[in-house]
């Protein structure tokens, strides 16, 4: 049985009555599929779209023959480690995937039958905030579902405004510990003060009125009641959403 539905390109992909749009592969942290631990699987048409993400910006076709055979598994799958850290992504719009193929596969994707899209992927997307603005303005002006997007916060290109303005209505956040310190260690920031600049985020993004969920990953050594009081602090209304931890 499979687990997803892959889109036409091979970019997109579905998780319930949720389309998932990935714009890059990379990140200036650990990637979120990397916090979840060595033993972390993913069903294995999102493995290919993720992987086919990276041929794209690449320019190569390193993963292709891989990516058609995951095509025909039902077994999920480990995401193969990542490429190197980057701190930015050149703003260029005709880095692949580009915007107009990305919506080019959402229109074959018969979007009615979703109730939300979801801007995330395996790296980080407000690296690349002008494509992520285009798509985003393009679907709330002409579709109905809500658009959310999965994010670090620690980007300093993206501004919690910037998003409202483009059609973004919800924010996934990852916070793994209200610890600085535990922070820095499961997520590996490039730059310091990574806990205050998502802290920071969180809030402006509580304060344009963005529906912000708080994100994080259990760990024999996370103090949860010290993240939930930081995130309540904060303003957010959800209680933290607790992801498991594979060793």
């Amino acid at each position: 049985m499979r687990w997803t539905t892959p889109s036409m390109a091979g970019f997109t992909y579905s998780l319930g009555n949720s389309l998932y749009i990935p714009l890059t592969s990379r990140c200036q942290s650990l990637t979120l599929p990397q916090t979840r631990g060595p033993g972390f699987r993913l069903p294995p048409s999102v493995v290919a779209a993720l992987c086919r993400v990276r041929d794209a910006e690449a320019g190569t076709v390193r993963w292709d023959p891989w990516c058609r055979w995951l095509d025909m598994q039902d077994a999920p799958q480990r995401l193969p480690d990542p490429l190197e850290r980057v701190s930015s992504l050149p703003d260029d719009n005709d880095r692949r995937p580009t915007a107009a193929e990305l919506l080019e596969e959402i229109t074959q994707s018969n979007i009615e039958q979703y109730t939300q899209i979801v801007l995330a992927g395996e790296g980080e997307p407000t690296l690349r905030m002008s494509v992520l603005q285009q798509i985003t303005k393009t679907l709330a002006q002409t579709h109905a579902p809500k658009i959310r997007v999965v994010t670090n916060g620690l980007s300093t290109s993206c501004d919690a405004q910037q998003l409202v303005d483009s059609g973004v209505t919800s924010l996934s956040v990852a916070l793994l510990s209200g610890d600085p310190s535990q922070y820095e260690e499961w997520m590996q920031p490039m730059e310091s003060g990574g806990h205050e600049r998502v802290v920071s985020f969180v809030r402006s993004a509580i304060q344009v009125g963005l529906d912000v969920e708080i994100t994080a990953v259990e760990r024999d050594t996370l103090h949860r009641d010290r993240l939930q009081t930081l995130v309540t602090d904060l303003g957010v209304q959800r209680p933290v959403r607790w992801r498991p931890y594979f060793p």
